[in-house]
């Protein structure tokens, strides 16, 4: 889909040399690939946040000055931060996010104490999606991330709270690990909802050109690509956090992050053009 350049070869070779016989650089090179696709995520938010505002006001007829005015709508009258359906999402993708973080701080000897920060964040992550999922209900016939992801976020929540309880270190990685299958879903929800999340974005009520409809439709494709590359990285890395890792996961995971980074590198080249 993409054209192939010697830059990405240089990048694979130069990442490839830079491994070390410990997994810290590992996961230090997955966390910034990482980091990396995410940003292609918020891209395809930004543009699902302003569809729902677009929705929102056409089925809650909020152009009339005179409709009672409610403080729980507030995200949608004023164009600032997210509405409760995209805020939900990059706080989900947030806590996944930390949860990587969390994945390289066990790798590079973190305390317990800065690993249980991180858990906090996600455990605070986790119940603000809870609560802005709630107040995107009405959306629920439109796409289903509202009816589905709450079950998958309460259940995450609760292995995450336990984990904060353990002071031991094996305890909490062992809790960190066992999250794992609940964010892969709740990664795969967000992939097999995209032909959902792409329908809504270009039916939006403000005027969509089809030349604009197709460089959506490249941004939503570019994100299935690069949540396919992540969840399989993110699999490879809870095998690496394991206690008894072997060297050949450690391997895996420098190389799952390689090409990782080699596909986000590629995005961004081509909507940069």
């Amino acid at each position: 889909m993409y054209r192939f350049s010697i830059h990405y070869l240089i990048l694979a070779l130069f990442l490839s040399l830079t491994a070390c016989s410990n997994a810290v650089q590992e996961f230090q090179l997955y966390s910034t690939a990482f980091d990396l696709q995410n940003e292609t995520a918020q891209k395809v938010l930004d543009k699902v946040a302003n569809a729902e505002r677009a929705h929102w006001t056409v089925l809650n007829n909020g152009n009339d000055p005179l409709r009672k005015f409610k403080p729980n709508d507030a995200a949608y009258y004023v164009v600032v931060g997210d509405p409760p359906l995209t805020a939900s999402m990059r706080k989900t993708l947030a806590a996944a996010k930390a949860y990587n973080q969390a994945l390289t701080g066990l790798a590079n000897g973190e305390s317990v104490d800065a690993l249980m920060s991180k858990t906090t964040q996600i455990v605070s992550d986790l119940s603000a999606a809870q609560s802005d999922l709630q107040s995107a209900a009405g959306f629920a016939d439109i796409v289903t991330i509202p009816s589905v992801v709450p079950g998958y976020l309460g259940t995450a929540k609760q292995i995450f709270s336990a984990a904060l309880k353990g002071a031991a270190r094996e305890s909490f990685r062992a809790n960190l690990l066992k999250a794992f299958p609940t964010i892969k879903k709740i990664l795969v929800t967000y992939r097999d909802g995209t032909p959902e999340l792409y329908y809504f974005v270009i039916s939006s009520p403000k005027a969509v050109s089809n030349q604009q409809m197709l460089k959506d439709r490249e941004l939503f494709a570019s994100w299935v690509l690069l949540l396919d590359q992540t969840i399989e990285a993110m699999e490879v890395a809870v095998k690496a956090a394991m206690n008894q890792a072997s060297r050949a996961d450690i391997d895996a995971l420098a190389n799952h992050a390689i090409e990782l980074r080699i596909l986000a590198e590629k995005v961004k080249t081509e909507q940069n053009r």
